[in-house]
């Protein structure tokens, strides 16, 4: 099974799917996270990981779980940290 945004695997006998549910991109000043840490470090640290150095990208994963005639959806969401 292949489409953008869903990545597809087996647990057993259950059918997962890991499915891509948008994300955020906040720039570095902005980023919710690596709260008291100095840009520079949170910039330096992310070009280290060969990622953008000047935002902090997340994405938003729900996983679908698939057994025979039942359907379960697994979403953590992100509580009152994003409205």
């Amino acid at each position: 099974f292949e489409q953008a945004g869903v990545y597809a695997f087996k647990i057993g006998a259950i059918e997962a799917f890991a499915l891509n549910d948008g994300g955020m991109a906040p720039a570095v000043a902005d980023s919710p996270f690596y709260v008291g840490e100095p840009r520079e470090k949170i910039s330096a640290n992310l070009a280290a990981a060969f990622l953008p150095a000047d935002r902090v990208e997340l994405q938003f994963t729900v996983l679908l779980l698939r057994h025979g005639n039942e359907r379960v959806l697994i979403d953590a969401g992100c509580g009152a940290a994003f409205g």
